[in-house]
């Protein structure tokens, strides 16, 4: 509550004080003793106007006054006037100055608020005084992210609001009231300035008195929530869920959540995604009771016992448009990367995200332990493999058509068995005597290879950016006495990205070409014959980037200029006899689901007398270069050098030396 009050001024007082009532006998003794104050003055004055000449009283001549005892009376008036007038306005000016203590503001002393709760001020204005207040007003000054009631609902108010009162009679009382709301984080303080400015009746000067109401938010009604495994495994793929809700009675606007992520967390993805880099969401407006929630997906790594802490902040602000994040509340989450009771992981000198080239046979071997101070009985580990096409997205597609993996031609070591229906290699105690007991700290290997195919199938333009995944398992179905409450179970996996498999063929052509050819089969010497080279590009899994080919032509052999289709990238450097293809991309399945891409180019051959009988090279070894967008491995491949030996059906093997 806000209470002003105006006691009697000293202006009235001091008016009593100087319009007192005073008696005839007392004014006629005052001026008495103000004009003769003694006999022996009286007595020396009149001598001295005896003896000045012209005399002071004359028969003929009415006496002269000073013009100090004519104007006696108005001067002394004057004075009085003067004095009283100065006494007023220092007395005014003290008021105005140092407001006399006549004017006092008293806070509530509620000063504990919870963030978003609605608060009602209350403005008491009494006036104790016998003078009319006028034009009295109330300015407040809001701190920010507050709001204010107003027509009927909460809005932002301006920096500075106005409220009219008007005039205040002597005694009367009157009420106002404003309610407010805060927003803040936990220990934030908020002050309300509160200036009150009036008009004393006759009075042209205003007076005002300014005070500040404190409010400390001692709560923040948003509860965050996170949703974490309690423990988790180095390199473990997690998701992670922060719950929140508005437990106010107001919505909030202009809200952001931002989410710090520990040492170690890679972020793969998150529901609904991030509006911002890959930690930041624009929430815009929080109902009241209305519950949000955010999914993390990604994996974690550390030391073993480490722990791995998630923050969440949540606060105003942080749009993205230079502003920070003004924090209302922030919920931190925990989990530690455990020491697992038993574990198995696959050994790789190359770490978990390897190659394989389609053709070659994959190796797999892995280490199992028994990480406890306790022997475990009858051990199970299983390694499941997985054929995944990740499309052109990063939405995993599985298949369970063996498009790359020869199950033909798989190798199992240690006494594992191959589960057709679950395509996974087991390990059990009955094949295995190792895995009957394991000894407290206690480890061992298995291992198995798998031949890959040549060519993997592809069926659509969606059989792409292929991979190979491993999951191994770790199982101690009997848990041991000593470690009741356990989950005894270790996992890992490994990915081999499948590099594409390129088909890149050339060819010369005299009868079968996209160009035609002129001059004599077999070649003459002094004669010219034209041919053509062909090339042609198939790609399989992956897109390629960069793509090109390089090939030069001999000294006595000319470029033609022809090439085909029109408008292929093809071009002739006359200094160095290079003939380039640039390509660029090419879409996984070119030539496979899509037709291939083809280019033909035309040279001719004059043949000298010294190359009779022989068959001359038309263009030198031919270069391929690209690169694999999701491997991103360089592919470079050479092809033999092209002669006038053609590759046409037509064609005989007489027609391909040079005649006389």
């Amino acid at each position: 509550m806000i209470y002003l009050t105006i006691m009697k001024t000293r202006i009235e007082q001091r008016e009593q004080d100087l319009y007192t009532a005073v008696s005839p006998t007392d004014k006629e003794d005052m001026s008495h003793k103000a004009l003769y104050r003694s006999a022996g003055e009286k007595s020396k004055l009149r001598k001295e106007w005896a003896a000045s000449s012209p005399p002071p009283f004359s028969p003929d001549q009415p006496p002269k006054l000073s013009f100090l005892r004519i104007h006696m009376k108005k001067i002394v008036f004057s004075l009085f006037v003067g004095g009283f007038l100065v006494i007023a306005g220092l007395i005014i000016l003290l008021f105005i100055r140092t407001q006399g203590k006549e004017l006092s503001i008293i806070f509530p002393r509620k000063g504990a608020v919870d963030a978003g709760e609605v608060v009602a001020v209350p403005i008491l204005l009494h006036n104790t005084s016998r003078i009319l207040l006028k034009d009295v007003r109330i300015f407040m000054t809001f701190p920010q992210d507050a709001l204010v009631y107003r027509e009927g609902t909460f809005v932002r108010p301006p920096v500075q609001l106005t409220h009219i009162v008007g005039d205040i009679l002597p005694g009367e009382e009157k009420r106002e009231e404003v309610q407010l709301s805060f927003f803040g984080h936990e220990g934030e303080e908020k002050a309300l300035a509160v200036r009150i400015e009036y008009r004393p009746e006759h009075v042209r000067s205003s007076f005002s008195y300014e005070e500040k109401l404190n409010f400390m938010i001692t709560r923040v009604p948003i509860l965050l929530s996170w949703e974490l495994p309690q423990q988790v495994t180095e390199g473990q793929q997690i998701e992670v869920r922060l719950h929140y809700t508005l437990q106010g009675s107001l919505p909030i606007e202009n809200v952001s959540l931002e989410l710090l992520y520990p040492d170690g967390f890679v972020f793969q993805g998150a529901d609904p995604s991030p509006d911002e880099e890959k930690n930041l969401w624009h929430l815009k407006t929080l109902e009241p009771g209305v519950e949000g929630r955010i999914l993390l997906r990604g994996t974690i790594s550390g030391n073993e016992e480490e722990v791995k802490r998630f923050v969440g902040v949540l606060g105003l602000g942080g749009d993205g448009k230079g502003g920070q994040l003004r924090v209302l509340t922030e919920k931190s989450g925990e989990t530690i990367i455990a020491r697992q009771p038993v574990s198995v992981e696959f050994i790789s000198e190359n770490g978990k995200n390897l190659f394989v080239t389609p053709g070659e046979t994959i190796f797999f071997p892995l280490r199992y332990k028994n990480n406890t101070l306790i022997p475990l009985n009858d051990v199970r580990v299983r390694v499941v493999l997985d054929e995944v096409f990740r499309a052109d997205t990063d939405a995993s597609v599985g298949t369970n058509l063996s498009t790359l993996l020869d199950w033909t031609n798989l190798s199992v070591e240690g006494g594992g068995i191959l589960d057709t229906g679950a395509r996974s290699i087991v390990w059990t105690p009955g094949g295995t005597d190792v895995l009957r007991e394991l000894l407290p700290g206690e480890e061992g290997t298995l291992s198995f290879s798998i031949k890959t195919r040549v060519r993997p199938a592809m069926r659509s333009v969606r059989d792409q950016r292929m991979e190979v995944r491993a999951h191994a398992f770790i199982e101690v179905p009997r848990v041991p006495e000593e470690l009741a409450g356990s989950v005894l179970h270790g996992e890992d996996t490994i990915v081999r990205k499948v590099h594409s498999v390129i088909l890149f063929e050339g060819k010369s052509s005299y009868y079968a070409s996209v160009l035609p050819n002129t001059g004599s089969l077999p070649p003459r010497v002094g004669q010219t014959t034209t041919y053509t080279i062909l090339w042609e590009l198939r790609n399989f899994t992956n897109d390629l980037g960069d793509a090109e080919v390089r090939v030069r032509i001999p000294p006595n052999v000319r470029w033609e200029g022809k090439i085909f289709p029109v408008g292929a990238r093809i071009t002739f450097d006359e200094t160095s006899g290079e003939i380039r293809w640039a390509i660029g991309r090419v879409a996984a399945g070119t030539g496979v689901v899509s037709p291939s891409l083809n280019a033909a180019f035309q040279v001719s051959l004059t043949p000298a007398a010294n190359e009779v009988g022989a068959t001359p090279t038309l263009v030198d070894e031919i270069r391929f270069h690209a690169r694999d967008t999701f491997t991103d491995r360089a592919i470079d491949e050479v092809r033999d050098a092209l002669t006038i030996r053609v590759d046409d059906p037509q064609s005989n093997p007489q027609e391909w030396r040079v005649v006389p």
